[in-house]
C-alpha cells in the first residue's frame, strides 16, 4: 500500500512503470485497495497507513495527493521539521500499529527528506482447533542448505489438500474461517518461487480437494528486513529512484529540487505455534529531494523442508501475508 499511496503522487513515465510492478492502474487500483480494505476490516487484522511530511518552506504538497490518500488509505497525516527525534515517532507508530512485532522500520531520517509513506498491517488469530500437547513433537527440518535441524512439529488432521504437480499443500483455517493458513511444499522452492504468480497460486487454491490430510506444521518464528530498490528496479520502476528522470510533480513542488525516491524498506514478521499465528508487515517509502462432502482418500503433508506459507482472506482468496521459511532457527 505504501506504494499505492506513492504512485498517487507521480506522473508520466515514472507513474507508468510504478503501475507496471504494481500490475494495474493506479485509479483502479486504489479503488480495488479500499473495496478489500473494507472486507478485510476484523478484529484479527489490523491496517494502517501514515504519510510524515517535512515543514520545509521551499516544499508546496500537492492538496490533491493529500486528498486521495486520505479516501482511498486513510492516510494519517503527520506534519513536522524533520529532526533527530523524527525516526522516533515513525518507529513508534510502527511498533503501535504492528501491535509490538515489529519496533522499528527505520535509523534515521535525513533532514532534507520531503516525506515518508508507511504502511502497517498487523495480524494476530487463533487456530480454529489448537494444538494439544501430544500433536507436538521433536523432528528435523532439512533447510536450503541441506542442514538438519531438530524443531518442533505440530500435528493436525485437515480437510483441504492442495496440489498443482509441482507442489503439494494443505489449508488450514482459523478461528471464525475468516482466514486461513496455507502451507505450501514444492520439489524445488527456488524454481516454484521465480515462477510463482497470482494466477498460479489461484489456480492452486481452486484445485483444492476435500480429503483427509495429515498435516505437519513447524513452530516458527521468523523476521525479514529488505531495501527493495533493487528488486523495483529489475522489475522497470527505474525513473522513481533517479534524482534527474523522477517525476512526482503530483505530490509536490519543490524550489530548484527534483523529488525522488531515496529508499523503499520493507520488514516482516511472523510467528506459529499451537495457539495461532501472529504476523505484521510494516513497508516505508522514503522521498528525497535531490504494502462440503470429504473423500475418504487421504494424504499427508509435512512441512520439514523449505515452504512458503500465506495467510489467505478466505472470502477473496488475497493472500494477506506471504513468505518463504528456508531455515528455522531454535
Amino acid at each position: 500500500m505504501a506504494l499505492s499511496m506513492t504512485a498517487n503522487g507521480a506522473n508520466n513515465e515514472t507513474l507508468s512503470q510504478i503501475e507496471q510492478v504494481l500490475g494495474a492502474e493506479i485509479e483502479g487500483l486504489n479503488k480495488n485497495l479500499l473495496n478489500h480494505a473494507k472486507i478485510l476490516k476484523n478484529n484479527d487484522l489490523h491496517i494502517a497507513n501514515s504519510i510524515w511530511i517535512n515543514e520545509r518552506d521551499d516544499t508546496d504538497i500537492v492538496k490533491k495527493f493529500f486528498e486521495m490518500n486520505l479516501e482511498y488509505y486513510q492516510a494519517e497525516i503527520n506534519k513536522e521539521k524533520f529532526n533527530n527525534k523524527t525516526a522516533g515517532k515513525i518507529n513508534g507508530w510502527v511498533d503501535k500499529h504492528t501491535e509490538g512485532m515489529i519496533k522499528e522500520i527505520i535509523n534515521d531520517v535525513h533532514p532534507d527528506s520531503v516525506m515518508y509513506l508507511v504502511n502497517a498491517i498487523a495480524f494476530d488469530a487463533k487456530w480454529e482447533e489448537t494444538y494439544a500437547e501430544h500433536q507436538v513433537h521433536n523432528d528435523l527440518f532439512t533447510n536450503h542448505k541441506k542442514d538438519k535441524k531438530e524443531i518442533k512439529l505440530m500435528q493436525s488432521e485437515e480437510n483441504i489438500y492442495l496440489s498443482d504437480g509441482q507442489s503439494i499443500g494443505f489449508i488450514k483455517p482459523y478461528a471464525e474461517n475468516k482466514f486461513s493458513f496455507v502451507g505450501i511444499l514444492p520439489d524445488n522452492i527456488h524454481q516454484y518461487v521465480s515462477e510463482m504468480t497470482g494466477e498460479t497460486f489461484l489456480n492452486l487454491i481452486n484445485s483444492s480437494r476435500r480429503v483427509k490430510v495429515d498435516a505437519y506444521l513447524p513452530k516458527f518464528t521468523y523476521d525479514y528486513g529488505v531495501k527493495m530498490n533493487d528488486l523495483l528496479i529489475s522489475l522497470g520502476m527505474v525513473d522513481a529512484f533517479d534524482q534527474v528522470k523522477a517525476d512526482f510533480s503530483k505530490m509536490a513542488k519543490t524550489k530548484g529540487e527534483n523529488i525522488y525516491i531515496d529508499e523503499v524498506l520493507h520488514k516482516t514478521f511472523i510467528e506459529v505455534d499451537e495457539l495461532g499465528t501472529k504476523a505484521a508487515a510494516v513497508t516505508s517509502v522514503g522521498m528525497v529531494a535531490t504494502t462440503a462432502t470429504i473423500n475418504e482418500e487421504r494424504y499427508q503433508v509435512k512441512l520439514n523442508k523449505p515452504f512458503i506459507y500465506i495467510i489467505m482472506d478466505n472470502e477473496t482468496n488475497w493472500p494477506i501475508f506471504m513468505g518463504t521459511v528456508l531455515d528455522i532457527d531454535k
